[in-house]
């Protein structure tokens, strides 16, 4: 049972002590019985906190006891005791103070200790937590009651609250709001080691675009408070400036006879804050992960399109470690070039927030550009035949990284699991897409050739020469995201282009690439791959994971340990929307032949090439790839993307 559940049991709340009902019955005229020199009560009037405004619904008694705890009072406690505190607050907050005496007997609590406390002007709850925390005591909210506990019991009960927070944060430029930021901002300022992301207990959700629900336990929830409103306030006093809208992309029409072509700028990125050295280091381990795993893969299907997603396989194998054990677990780091244990969190923490921070910029023009589906984690023998669309049946468990660790609690596994990931890409482009005038050859291998449609963009490109290859990128239209193909010499060049690759080597092309007059003709693809990652993985080193014999996963349902046997990955990339691709394919290329005739430098991208969407702040792969030319796709009805 896990400990969001545990306090619930039948039983725990048995034995309870309610005081003060004597005390009460002895009020006469609004004054509280005293009990004898345990608190001296200041004849000063109690002062409150402004009211808010009047609402329409009655409060219920818990939110009558938050509203008590947020008035300002005086509190004066000379050698007291637990007994007589409860008394004070049941008398003269008018709220039900109970002492759990089932926890504090468990925790063998001594009852005769006094406490000592004079604060003035402060939050009734403030003054408590000083005073309960002299004997590492503390209060929750529950069965409408103030239930004075132990530290350890309050750390163990978890409680859901909704928060609105439609006002904290701004929809983009198309209308769309997230709050996913402020979720991130919250799991990592507000008690970081509690939320599941970190390896703790306490989770937050966004439900719907204007509200969060969150579980954990009574002093973050009042921190949060604090929070929020702490945000409010800084936004009265800085009200944030309203956005410009992004101007729409005007599709190309039928040229007139015109003047010099305009030419546009290469990418036009946005300043950017500089990278904190936690991300720099998460990206560098992703990156070199990903060549790594990709060079595996690549060997295996020389001729063959193929699409990986990085960034998404070190998400989905890390949080893995949220419930490996010994060399289990530090094989998955070696693997992931993830630092030791002290700064393991800090690796996953940042993956899963730049995969979350990346969703969230991919808005433009009505087209989420980047899809991070869910991870499939499966169970039972049929998982590799079953597409991940059906993964909703009996024998499978579809979560979110966060959900692992309460899944594997809660026995969800016999003796193995499986993971899944998805990812999607589409292309909106920064630069005007144009249509070339005819078909023209693509060829895949040195004795094939392949008649396709062509599009071109035309003016200043960047664009970096090497010995045995050509690089060009391209910019999306949101400037976060960047396409960049790189061209081997030879048509027969790209295995061995493949071989060179490495971190060092897709750096230096970065920091070559050059605005350059340029005409870039590619051909507009789609490509879909879906395929085993255990082989390569185990290559690479991931061996005692992926061994039914060694591996050691946590598996509270059984004695047997857990093992992995089976990774996979389903991945989609447009270079063009469908649309689009219509839309060029059925228009007039009088302009295409205008362009034809300039006499800037031409790349033709017309054999093999490898490719990569990457993120421009970060430089994190999102995907890299292998484009081949048209190949027939096994049809795959099922297949959600």
């Amino acid at each position: 049972m896990s400990k969001a559940t545990r306090w619930w049991s039948a039983g725990t709340l048995a034995v309870c002590v309610l005081v003060g009902t004597a005390a009460a019955q002895e009020i006469k005229n609004g004054t509280p019985a005293r009990p004898k020199g345990a608190i001296s009560i200041p004849p000063a009037t109690e002062k409150t906190a402004s009211p808010p405004a009047a609402a329409k619904l009655e409060p219920t008694p818990e939110e009558r006891i938050r509203a008590a705890l947020e008035n300002k009072t005086d509190l004066a406690f000379v050698q007291s005791s637990l007994e007589e505190i409860a008394e004070y607050i049941s008398v003269r907050h008018h709220i039900p103070a109970v002492i759990d005496a089932k926890a504090l007997n468990d925790a063998q609590y001594d009852r005769s200790q006094r406490f000592d406390l004079k604060v003035s002007d402060t939050k009734l709850r403030h003054g408590l937590r000083l005073s309960l925390k002299q004997h590492e005591l503390a209060y929750v909210i529950t069965n409408d009651v103030l239930l004075f506990t132990t530290q350890t019991a309050h750390d163990e009960k978890l409680n859901a609250r909704p928060y609105f927070v439609g006002d904290l944060h701004e929809p983009d430029q198309i209308g769309h709001s997230d709050p996913q930021e402020l979720i991130d901002i919250v799991t990592q300022c507000i008690d970081p080691q509690s939320w599941k992301d970190n390896g703790g207990a306490s989770d937050v959700l966004a439900y719907g675009a204007e509200r969060l629900v969150v579980s954990n336990t009574q002093h973050t929830h009042e921190q949060l408070g604090d929070f929020f409103a702490a945000l409010r306030r800084d936004r009265q006093r800085h009200p944030p400036a309203k956005a410009v809208p992004a101007q729409p992309v005007v599709p190309p029409v039928k040229a007139e006879p015109r003047a010099e072509p305009q030419k546009s700028s290469a990418i036009q990125l946005p300043e950017h804050a500089p990278l904190t050295p936690a991300r720099q280091a998460a990206v560098s381990a992703s990156n070199q992960f990903g060549i790594e795993l990709y060079r595996k893969v690549a060997a295996t299907e020389p001729k063959k399109n193929l699409l990986l997603a990085p960034l998404q396989i070190s998400s989905s194998l890390g949080m893995t470690t949220l419930v490996a054990n010994g060399e289990t677990r530090a094989e998955i780091r070696r693997l992931l070039h993830w630092p030791e244990d002290d700064l393991e969190n800090v690796a996953r923490h940042e993956i899963r927030r730049l995969a979350d921070e990346l969703t969230r910029a991919s808005w433009q023009d009505g087209i989420r550009q980047f899809q991070l589906r869910e991870v499939f984690v499966g169970r039972g023998n049929g998982f590799l035949n079953e597409p991940y669309g059906m993964m909703e049946r009996d024998y499978h468990t579809r979560i979110k990284a966060a959900e692992l660790t309460q899944s594997f609690g809660m026995g969800h596994f016999r003796d193995s699991f499986q993971l899944g990931d998805t990812l999607k890409f589409t292309g909106v482009w920064q630069q005007p897409l144009r249509p070339a005038a005819s078909f023209e050859p693509f060829f895949p291998a040195a004795d094939k050739v392949a008649n396709v449609n062509y599009v071109h963009i035309s003016g200043r490109v960047e664009h970096a020469p090497a010995e045995d290859c050509r690089v060009v990128r391209l910019p999306y239209a949101n400037s976060r995201f960047s396409f960049m193909a790189v061209l081997p010499q030879a048509r027969e060049g790209l295995r061995g282009l493949e071989s060179t690759l490495t971190p060092a080597r897709l750096e230096q092309w970065l920091s070559a690439l050059a605005a350059t007059e340029l005409e870039v003709r590619i051909s507009p693809f789609t490509l879909r791959w879906h395929g085993a990652l255990t082989q390569p993985l185990q290559e690479l080193g991931m061996k005692i994971a992926l061994n039914h014999n060694q591996a050691d996963f946590e598996n509270s349902n059984n004695e047997k340990k857990l093992w992995l046997s089976e990774v996979r990955q389903r991945t989609l990339f447009d270079f063009l929307p469908g649309s689009e691709v219509a839309s060029l394919i059925n228009a007039e290329s009088a302009a295409d032949s205008a362009a034809a005739s300039s006499p800037i430098q031409r790349i033709l991208v017309n054999h093999p090439f490898l490719f990569l969407v990457m993120d421009n702040q970060s430089r994190a792969i999102i995907l890299i790839g292998r484009y081949c030319g048209p190949q027939q796709e096994p049809i795959d009805r099922t297949a959600s993307y």
